[in-house]
């Protein structure tokens, strides 16, 4: 009796925690559907087959020197075990970027193609130094191995996107008027490497987590990013939301795509870098950093 009392016990753990990370599908349609792993064993159905593959995750330390002699613990290599095949001790590039070196690892599970059967496993390699640009790899469970799908520096949040094979949003970031705005930014995947695909009207979704600012001084809403046409203000004191951002050939912020709290919507005057004025910008208190 205690035997059948556990088993159903566990069996019910089980099913709870697989039901909430096991789904290939819009693993990533919005922030509150990501899922990290530390080092461990998962079960997660990878090749849409409905079966669950068992994935560990093992990790590997290594001690270092430096120019001073002193030592320390990094991480020197990593490995997934998928239903008790290895896909081989997999070695750290350290120093990732600059002197600094891969102190933890983080695991996400991504969907990079939607409409196909297949969740890929992203691997992001962190250091200490939250400014320093990680690394980044993604990996798809096909015909019992473990293929590298990209590999590449840089790659803020990973997004799913709804449009062609390989087509993901990655999150890129830009100082502005606004302060320190995320933004999505379509890729493909070419050679195992993401390349930024073309977008002809250089328009991008706006998606940090300030969804909402105050205007500092009266600010003139266009109908068109062209800014030529006014069809209203924001006053100074009114809040209001951004959803887009314009860029130009240059890659600088132009433009934003907003709401003011009393329903006007259009575009707005917005330049790359640090406010003209800092204690007089267009928002009040905008944030940055770097």
């Amino acid at each position: 009796m205690k035997y059948g009392k556990l088993l159903f016990m566990v069996m019910i753990t089980t099913i709870l925690v697989v039901t909430g990370i096991i789904r290939s599908e819009n693993v990533y349609a919005s922030t509150d559907r990501q899922y990290y792993y530390e080092a461990g064993t998962y079960y997660i159905d990878l090749d849409g087959d409905g079966k669950w593959e068992t994935v560990s995750y093992n990790e590997y330390t290594e001690t270092y020197r430096d120019y001073y002699g002193n030592t320390f613990e990094v991480l020197g290599a990593w490995e997934l075990v998928i239903n008790g095949k290895s896909s081989g001790k997999k070695y750290i590039r350290n120093p990732i970027n600059d002197g600094d070196y891969c102190t933890y690892i983080r695991i996400e599970l991504i969907d990079i193609y939607e409409k196909d059967k297949y969740t890929e496993i992203g691997i992001r390699f962190l250091t200490d130094d939250p400014t320093v640009d990680d690394h980044y790899e993604a990996y798809r469970y096909k015909s019992g191995k473990c293929e590298l799908v990209f590999s590449e520096d840089h790659v803020g949040q990973v997004w799913d996107k709804q449009k062609k094979k390989n087509h993901l949003m990655v999150e890129e970031y830009e100082l502005c008027d606004l302060g320190a705005v995320f933004y999505k930014v379509d890729y493909v995947i070419e050679d195992k490497e993401l390349v930024k695909a073309k977008n002809k009207d250089r328009v991008c979704e706006y998606c940090s987590c300030q969804d909402e600012f105050t205007a500092n001084q009266s600010i003139t809403i266009y109908k068109k990013n062209s800014l030529k046409k006014k069809v209203g203000k924001i006053a100074k004191g009114e809040t209001f939301k951004v959803y887009k951002l314009k860029f130009s050939k240059s890659g600088k912020i132009v433009a934003a795509y907003v709401k003011s709290s009393k329903g006007v919507k259009g575009w707005i005057d917005v330049n790359t870098g640090y406010p003209r004025d800092r204690e007089n910008g267009i928002v009040k208190d905008p944030f940055y950093w770097g």
